[in-house]
């Protein structure tokens, strides 16, 4: 009788085979297994919890017209069903069924903002005014479209500062908000509250503004001011793209000194200007705020001012970036991807093919980063950006196209740069730390976006299991210091379950186990 034998190899190792006995007793074949099914089973025992999660109980208010209108026709249009939600009152035909925390379901369909006028703050016209606490559920990207026609923002929430009040956006797209001149938020505006948009699409918030009226996030503007530290939003699985500010700062998200959580989310092709020069951040700033990203990308974002993908504004701003990619930034200052004057830490971050001093004018240097205030990194990889040369500027002669560093940077170990005329602090082979050597990124690929490693990338498996771990300060609910890091931005699982290592970088190269059962003759 011919013996079964179990063959197994591992992708991201190569093509050798390993074969166990298919006669192997129970407890040795689980032993001998566990490590080729561990992805899958700490992704099942992750679906379990989420099945097993209590269902939540709401009141929903359906929407049933997809006009704009707050009358006594008999139906139930968008506005009227959020003036039910702030009023807790029937307003028209909507009506209430079950109860719960209030959600106003809005089925499919394209809703365009016509009825009244901008800066109306009573839901009566313009913009909605969301006035309580509530949940708007579309049905998907897509699906459920609102679009501001260029009318006024989409969503104001409690304009007047009034209450404290959660709200969660799910669902949905939004876009072609324009709000009056001078005023925040594109899209969405939020002063001191909570705001979550979960699994939805902004886009085409235009803000205009001039050199007396700064109009700042062109997607999202959240938070009362640094001196107040109020406002929470937290961005989860949402892209927001192609959002702009002119005369201002964060063309896709403005945090103003409040809480910013950004999680498997997109922030892409939005812009800021800022004639003056100061920092404007064409995807996100971070003015005096806390700002944490996991797991997401901020890509092709330009500011004419200062930072291309990211700025971490005042000496007291507080980031934290983990698992995420930066690419593709460009700024007519400095930090291509980042801009930093706060305290930033950064764990296993990509950070490629940004650009400084784009227009090659009045300098600007760190195409990668800029960085005038406190920057710890580990497990990243800062490579392949640029820094053009002011033609005439003695002051901008030397490209400095990954890293600018004038005062404190701290090395955490295992991380990869390209060149470091910017810097005196990172030396190759201090700290587990590489300079010079190609990562062999691939194409862009995946939702959020990120460079895969080739399976030849000396970014492999540089980072023992025990080094794996994030670097964090402040304020985080997303990840904390020295937390295991068990997954990457794809989802990947880390450290390699086969070598007992962590890459560098975003992401790791997919693997897998592949289990070819044979029958081998004797």
């Amino acid at each position: 009788m011919g013996s079964h034998r179990l063959l197994f190899c591992d992708k991201k190792d190569g093509l050798a085979m390993n074969s166990i006995d298919w006669s192997l007793s129970v407890g040795k074949l689980l032993r001998g297994t566990a490590v080729i099914l561990l992805p899958s089973l700490l992704f099942l025992l992750l679906f379990q919890q989420m099945k097993a999660a209590p269902t939540a109980v709401h009141t929903i208010i359906a929407v049933n017209t997809t006009a704009d209108e707050l009358n006594s026709d008999g139906d139930c249009s968008l506005r009227e069903a959020i003036q039910s939600a702030n009023t807790n009152d029937k307003i028209d035909g909507c009506t209430f069924a079950g109860s719960g925390d209030l959600v106003v379901s809005v089925p499919a369909g394209s809703y365009f903002i016509t009825l009244g006028s901008a800066g109306e703050d009573a839901n009566a016209g313009g913009d909605f005014d969301l006035l309580a606490s509530m949940t708007i559920q579309g049905t998907g990207v897509g699906s459920t479209v609102l679009d501001a026609n260029l009318f006024d923002r989409l969503f104001d929430i409690d304009p007047a500062h009034s209450t404290s009040i959660s709200v969660t956006i799910v669902g949905m797209t939004l876009q072609n908000g324009r709000p009056p001149l001078g005023s925040n938020g594109g899209g969405i505006r939020n002063f001191d509250d909570t705001l979550t948009v979960q699994e939805s699409f902004i886009s085409d918030g235009r803000l205009t503004g001039n050199s007396t009226l700064l109009a700042h996030g062109g997607g999202i503007f959240s938070g009362g001011g640094f001196s107040a530290g109020l406002g929470v939003v937290h961005i989860i699985s949402t892209t927001i793209e192609d959002n702009s500010s002119t005369f201002g700062s964060g063309g896709g998200i403005y945090n103003d000194g409040g809480l910013l959580n950004v999680s498997g989310s997109t922030i892409i092709g939005n812009s800021a200007q800022i004639i003056s020069g100061t920092a404007s951040a064409g995807g996100i700033a971070n003015t005096g705020g806390t700002t944490n990203i996991l797991n997401s990308a901020i890509l092709d974002n330009e500011s004419d001012g200062q930072a291309g993908g990211i700025s971490n504004f005042f000496s007291f701003a507080v980031m934290n970036i983990a698992n995420s990619t930066i690419s593709g930034n460009r700024t007519d200052g400095s930090g291509g991807g980042i801009r930093n004057s706060g305290t930033l830490y950064l764990t296993n971050v990509t950070i490629i093919n940004n650009t400084a001093d784009l227009d090659a004018q009045f300098g600007g240097s760190g195409g990668g980063i800029r960085n005038q205030g406190i920057l710890h990194l580990k497990g990243s990889i800062i490579f392949g950006n640029t820094d053009n040369l002011t033609v005439g500027d003695a002051t901008d002669a030397i490209q400095r196209p990954d890293i600018y560093d004038t005062t404190t940077l701290v090395s955490e170990g295992y991380n990869m740069l390209g060149v470091i005329t910017g810097t005196t602090t990172i030396t190759n082979g201090v700290n587990e730390d590489i300079v010079g050597i190609d990562p062999q990124l691939g194409s862009r690929t995946g939702s959020p976006p990120y460079f895969p490693l080739s399976l030849v990338s000396p970014a492999l498996n540089r980072i023992p299991a025990l080094h794996c771990t994030f670097v964090v300060t402040g304020t985080n609910p997303l990840f904390s210091h020295g937390q295991a890091i068990l997954f990457d931005q794809a989802g990947q699982v880390r450290p390699d379950v086969s070598m007992q290592r962590c890459d560098v970088g975003a992401v790791e190269p997919p693997y897998a186990f592949v289990l070819i059962p044979f029958v081998a003759t004797d």
